[in-house]
């Protein structure tokens, strides 16, 4: 296990997550080491609503493969969320599996009996990628795949102008409000409301469990908590005064021209 006030071991598993994400995203920024250590150290939602384990499998001195156990304190506390990265110059060593292997044992110890994990696919691998292949050896069941269609920047400003025009035909009665961190008071509940349905509107096929309360803690509608959003964004009706819809914004210009997709798949422990 990773101690996420060890500068060193912290160093040594993000190494392995940012050869890994800089092999399948080259072209985008990725999370950087101080955001993961505090993700470490503070957990990957609000409030302290979860907690986060890093580990590691090593061959020898080296670290070939890092993971990550996510686990709900508040909500969805019957299952825990896995990440399994191996790096791309250690791959088919046997760590991915050791991860796999040890975050099972620790989701059963806890008295937990789903786990889940997320793989990503580049183009031209959907549905036959390795980590779909590694998923389906360790007994993992495809719940839930997602699709990611990006928009190459800058568009024309004759496309800009026209979405633009659309657009306004029914944005007059919202305002635009954007803040950093914390969200103003007069916005909180509505909010929190937004991000429970975010959770219970959508389709989860197997995944059905995976839910969150909605309360203004647990949907983190009040906190700052990670520096991975830089300021959030919301639209709310000028004739009601409550936003339809929470937005979160990040501070990149533009993105890759990479279309991609992300499987979800849970097993039982």
């Amino acid at each position: 296990m990773v101690d996420p006030y060890d500068e060193a071991q912290v160093a040594d598993w993000f190494a392995v997550v940012d050869a890994r994400q800089r092999a399948d995203r080259p072209d985008e920024p990725g999370w950087l080491l101080t955001e993961l250590r505090a993700v470490l150290r503070h957990g990957a939602k609000p409030d302290a609503d979860d907690r986060c384990v890093g580990l590691v499998a090593v061959a020898g001195v080296e670290v070939v493969s890092a993971g990550r156990l996510d686990i709900p304190v508040s909500d969805n506390t019957h299952l825990c969320e896995a990440l399994i990265l191996t790096h791309p110059e250690r791959l088919r060593r046997g760590g991915g599996r050791a991860l796999a292997v040890e975050v099972e044992r620790r989701t059963r110890e806890m008295g937990r009996t789903t786990l889940t994990a997320t793989s990503e696919e580049l183009p031209g691998e959907e549905g036959r990628s390795a980590s779909r292949g590694f998923g389906a050896a360790m007994g993992y069941v495809a719940e839930q795949v997602e699709v990611r269609r990006d928009i190459d920047l800058p568009l024309d400003p004759a496309v800009v102008s026209g979405l633009a025009a659309v657009a306004a035909e029914h944005a007059d009665d919202y305002d635009l409000r954007t803040w950093r961190d914390v969200v103003p008071d007069d916005l909180v509940e509505d909010q929190a409301y937004l991000h429970r349905r975010m959770s219970t509107d959508v389709p989860m096929a197997g995944m059905a469990g995976r839910r969150r309360s909605g309360t203004s803690r647990a949907s983190g509608a009040r906190s700052s908590w990670c520096a991975r959003w830089a300021a959030r964004t919301s639209l709310p009706r000028r004739s009601t005064g409550r936003p339809d819809a929470p937005w979160p914004t990040r501070p990149w210009a533009s993105r890759s021209p990479l279309r991609s997709g992300s499987t979800s798949g849970t097993r039982s422990c």
